[in-house]
């Protein structure tokens, strides 16, 4: 544009818009109004929330691999102090000396380990086998307060066999460290018999097969019966013969014949059972080893014992002190 004198007009420069595009206030060259920082935040923003959800699980991962696995972590092996403690303390005791909280108001007593004596063995020495624990932790004690734990899995069990063997093998040596203490025997000499001591022997050979209940069986088993049992489980097996007044256990607690008749029997009532009870007898209790008997005899004894049972009447659960016994 030109003006009237033929020189060109400058043109005055337009006022800035006081808003951008659709409102938006403009930019302010001062950074007065409207600071661009909030829009770059608002921009990233996204790129963060996608961060932190790729980044913190990997984060927590890393982690969790680099702490230590907690105790009961299934790749690790049970501990058998802490099942002893959680399920056998409370009756056996702490130190399996059988002075628990309830102890005293269980009949029979619970097991003083520490006296290296166990009612259930297949060995010729009275010190139990693996085996003969895992059948008792199994299968409980028929007619005691002793429950079964078949709940528990096999690794668990073998544990609290490891703890019950160590608390029966400190509770020996304890006590012939006292015999050292006063002269009896040299300290190093106490540590070898308890180790002797806590050993099983040789296990008892079972028959594979038991002669079938026949009457002949039956009679002859009766005799014997009469002459060796008879006395303590009383003539029809009630467990009232006349010498129950006075028979202890090696603690000096009272102890009860079996009632034969009531079809419970501590290691069951099955033949194996029944035969390993009469010849190895109950270590601790007045219950005698017969392994002098001739061998026929004790077969037919068994057969007899086992026909003692009322006729229903069933081995009952573990724990059912129905049938008090040593």
């Amino acid at each position: 544009m030109t003006t009237t004198t033929g020189q060109p007009q400058t043109e005055a420069p337009s006022p800035v818009s006081p808003t951008g595009p659709i409102g938006v206030p403009a930019a302010d060259p001062a950074g007065i109004h409207g600071p661009r920082w909030q829009w770059v935040v608002l921009g990233a923003l996204p790129f963060v929330l996608v961060l932190v959800v790729w980044v913190a699980p990997a984060a927590y991962m890393l982690r969790a691999k680099a702490e230590p696995a907690p105790v009961d972590a299934p790749h690790q092996p049970p501990s058998g102090i802490a099942l002893y403690e959680r399920h056998c303390a409370q009756c056996h005791g702490d130190k399996g000396d059988g002075a628990g909280l309830t102890a005293a108001s269980l009949w029979p007593l619970p097991r003083n380990f520490g006296e290296g004596r166990f009612r259930l063995v297949t060995t010729q020495n009275g010190i139990p086998t693996d085996d003969d624990l895992l059948a008792v932790l199994r299968n409980g004690i028929p007619g005691s307060s002793m429950p079964a734990f078949g709940h528990l899995g096999e690794p668990e069990l073998r544990a609290l066999i490891e703890r019950v063997r160590a608390l029966t093998y400190a509770g020996v040596l304890e006590r012939l460290l006292r015999q050292a203490d006063d002269g009896d025997m040299e300290p190093a000499e106490a540590y070898r018999i308890a180790a002797t001591r806590c050993a099983p022997g040789p296990v008892l050979a079972v028959p594979k097969q038991f002669p079938p209940p026949t009457a002949a069986s039956l009679a002859r088993g009766r005799e014997v019966f009469a002459k060796v049992c008879a006395s303590c489980h009383g003539p029809s097996g009630r467990g009232d013969g006349p010498q129950v007044a006075q028979l202890v256990n090696t603690d000096g607690s009272r102890a009860r014949p079996r009632d034969l008749t009531v079809g419970r029997f501590k290691g069951g009532a099955d033949p194996a059972q029944v035969y390993a009870r009469i010849m190895l007898g109950l270590p601790g209790s007045p219950m005698p080893a017969s392994n002098l008997l001739p061998q026929e005899e004790i077969l037919d004894l068994g057969n007899y014992v086992l026909s003692l049972s009322r006729p229903g009447a069933a081995a009952g659960p573990a724990g059912d002190r129905s049938s008090r016994a040593p």
